[in-house]
Parts: C-alpha cells; structure tokens; sequence
C-alpha cells in the first residue's frame, strides 16, 4: 500500500472537483456542487461503485479502468465498473 501516493491523489481529486465548479460558473449554467468527503474502499473491500454510461466512450471507459487500477494498487480492493443502467446499491463514482 503506497501510503505517500494518497496525499497525491486526494489533491488531484480536489482540483478537479474545483475546476468543475469553475467551469459550471463560467459557462453560465446555475450549478452547486457538494463536496462530500466519503471512503472508497474501506478495510480492503470496496465501498463504492465506478458507474459509467450504457456505451461509455473511449476515454471514459479509460478513465473507469484507470480509477479501478490505481484504487487497487493502493489499497487492494477492486471497486467494481457498473453501467448506469445496472441497480446499484451505495456510493456512486460517475464516470
């Protein structure tokens, strides 16, 4: 477990939450965005869902098989990808 990795990580995540609620100012669009802080993974077994679209593109499809590889090789858990039209019970990570 690459614990000096997650400190990395939880920085990348925040500018990207930030930037997203810049984007969703600039273009103009009424958008509020709650930052909720919650676990991934929790005592090695996943405590969340990668949710993507039906027929996700390319790069989303990249971007949910990268999320599962790199929570992986920091706590050993496989959070699992499901498509959006699957029930899933817990926590969402939209892709």
């Amino acid at each position: 477990m690459k614990i000096a990795a997650l400190p990395y990580i939880l920085k990348q995540a925040f500018i990207t939450i930030a930037r997203l609620g810049s984007f969703a100012r600039v273009s103009g669009q009424e958008a509020s965005i709650r930052v909720e802080a919650f676990m991934l993974v929790d005592q090695g077994k996943p405590d969340c869902s990668i949710v993507t679209a039906e027929n996700p593109s390319p790069a989303a499809r990249l971007a949910a098989l990268e999320l599962q590889f790199h929570s992986w090789k920091i706590s050993g858990a496989n959070i699992p990808i499901r498509v959006a039209s699957e029930r899933v019970g817990g926590r969402r990570i939209l892709v």
